[in-house]
């Protein structure tokens, strides 16, 4: 298939009249202004369109090893207004060519004839460690070009957002979420271990919520109070999976702290980093010290890395991952979450929607793949 070698929104909107930055807002034309109103008065702010250079790949049964990059208002002849489209975003240090995304992709169009978009926004992610607060700033930019290529596809009735389906890893899926913010009616978001440095202590506009989309299901594999977790612990959607309760995952190796389930009503965990100067150095040096821990990186970032491949898993794997009703974690120590009569029982990854349950349910999984126990 040719490939149509174009670049979302970066020379439409770079033009576009209102497009600048000063030292309090960034303006992106039509996609919006961003300033340090709360909840994001500590977050620098986000980068142009320019700088971050996004790029939407697009890729359907006609095209499943080449992607059509397409434009925000002319997608290319494989797009079909008439499918289900797949969203899938990636996070921190990364970009599309990351093997989950490679792998859902891959995953999603054996299962269903989807439009399947790979975002790509490596050019405001993949930088340094040390630009962590910036990378979760460019987000709000992020979040805020997806919505606008919806929007403009919707009003030309080439999309039912009712269809859309954005399924985000770590920063990836707090973009799903302020994606459902800056637009209504996304039909599903699927948050995988969402993000918890710089999001975890904010109120609901500041990460992602129940409220984003239709239907929003979480993966929690790296959640908890400690300061260098990569994952938010509470309960965020409207149905929240804490596998092997929501910290390290089985087979990652030892645990150095408690990571107990979430809840929603106990204090979210602390942000790694500070968005501030004054506490940039503090956040720095929590971040350096978990890295210069082999064994606590090792097990971190297995554990974070575990929610999309749970979620691939659960795509193509005859397998179901059942869990079980968990309302907290006096309830999981009491060994009163191994259980469920069918009713009440719900099943993690991509299925959620089909079935009734909602809230916090808990499962476990084997060490290594095949992960679902059934």
């Amino acid at each position: 298939m040719r490939v149509i070698a174009l670049t979302i929104f970066v020379s439409f909107v770079a033009t576009a009249q209102g497009c600048y930055r000063t030292e309090t807002q960034v303006c992106a034309g039509p996609v919006g202004c961003f300033d340090f109103s709360a909840p994001f008065q500590n977050f620098p702010l986000p980068w142009l369109p320019d700088e971050i250079n996004a790029k939407f790949e697009l890729f359907t049964r006609q095209n499943r090893d080449y992607p059509q990059f397409i434009e925000s208002l002319n997608p290319p002849d494989v797009y079909s207004k008439t499918r289900e489209t797949k969203i899938l975003i990636h996070g921190f240090l990364s970009s599309s060519s990351t093997p989950w995304m490679t792998e859902m992709k891959n995953a999603l169009l054996d299962v269903g004839d989807y439009n399947v978009i790979l975002i790509d926004w490596s050019g405001g992610a993949d930088i340094s460690l040390l630009q962590y607060p910036q990378a979760a700033s460019n987000t709000r930019m992020v979040a805020g070009m997806i919505a606008y290529f919806l929007d403009e596809l919707s009003r030309r009735g080439q999309i039912s957002k009712s269809r859309v389906h954005c399924i985000g890893h770590s920063l990836g899926a707090q973009t799903c979420g302020f994606v459902g913010k800056k637009t209504s009616g996304l039909g599903r978001i699927s948050g995988l271990d969402p993000a918890g440095p710089n999001f975890g202590d904010l109120d609901t506009r500041g990460h992602i919520w129940r409220t984003d989309a239709d239907f929003v299901d979480i993966i929690h594999t790296n959640g908890g109070d400690n300061l260098i977790n990569y994952g938010i612990g509470k309960q965020v959607g409207d149905v929240d999976f804490y596998p092997n309760g929501g910290g390290r995952q089985a087979g990652c190796g030892i645990s150095l702290m408690k990571q107990p389930i979430g809840k929603e009503e106990r204090k979210a965990p602390k942000p790694a980093l500070y968005m501030k100067k004054k506490y940039v150095s503090k956040g720095i040096a929590a971040i350096e010290a978990g890295m210069n821990a082999v064994a606590y990186g090792d097990v971190v970032s297995c554990s974070h890395g575990r929610a999309p491949t749970y979620y691939i898993e659960s795509i193509t794997a005859a397998c179901n991952f059942r869990a079980n009703p968990c309302p907290g974690e006096s309830d999981l120590e009491a060994g009163l979450c191994n259980y469920c009569d069918g009713s009440d029982c719900q099943y993690m990854g991509y299925r959620a929607n089909a079935y009734s349950g909602r809230g916090m349910y808990y499962l476990k999984t084997n060490e290594r793949a095949p992960f679902c126990r059934g």
